[in-house]
């Protein structure tokens, strides 16, 4: 489970999530950005775990021949054991200082130990229904009701194609607590969305990795 919380005044942008498991920890951000984009990546099924500012920086020289050094915002571990360090800048300011080529020259001197993929992030890679979607993925995860999982399990067991989620919400009895559950297959990669949109009652889904006609 993860929890927001804000640190500073209002107006500020800084704040962390409290982020549950085995042992609880926080992960701080920076900014409003920053805040999207560690939700949305807490969120993904194959994201085992997040950490932010990580060490060590990377030293790395710069077009002008002068040693620098590089500090990633966060590093994503993944269950496969691919680790993505990621930069994170609005669009605008990451085109006017070629944030993009100078992760190029950072690559070269990234340590394969700490990084096997370097990442930038903007906004364009954090649309608002992604994040909504995120959000609404790691509020369902520690929220489990154990018979309705099973049930909705069951049901996506038997799956054939695509279906909304109202269609194995009504089929599984458990009205709010069904919901529940079909978002947290989707967060647990059990379930995909197909399309872009918010995740919600009209929202077609199907299995992991399998494309199909409407199911019957």
């Amino acid at each position: 489970m993860a929890r927001i919380i804000s640190l500073n005044s209002k107006g500020s942008l800084r704040g962390e999530l409290t982020v549950g498991g085995a042992i609880p920890r926080t992960i701080t951000y920076e900014s409003h950005l920053e805040k999207k984009v560690l939700v949305c990546l807490l969120a993904r099924p194959d994201v085992e775990e997040v950490y932010e500012q990580p060490r060590p920086t990377v030293i790395y020289r710069d077009r002008d021949n002068t040693m620098r050094e590089h500090t990633f915002d966060f590093l994503a571990v993944r269950r496969s054991g691919v680790r993505t360090a990621i930069s994170v800048k609005p669009a605008g300011k990451a085109e006017r200082h070629d944030l993009a080529g100078t992760l190029k020259l950072v690559a070269a001197y990234t340590p394969p130990m700490f990084a096997t993929s370097i990442v930038l992030m903007t906004e364009r890679d954090v649309p608002r229904d992604a994040y909504h979607n995120a959000c609404l993925i790691l509020a369902m995860r520690d929220e489990v009701d154990e018979e309705s999982d099973r049930t909705v399990a069951a049901l996506v067991g038997s799956l054939n194609g695509t279906t909304s989620v109202g269609s194995l919400v009504d089929a599984s009895g458990c009205h709010a607590d069904g919901f529940a559950a079909v978002v947290r297959l989707i967060g647990n990669g059990r379930l995909r969305t197909v399309g872009r949109s918010r995740i919600d009652y009209a929202t077609t889904v199907a299995l992991a990795g399998v494309h199909g006609r409407e199911a019957s």
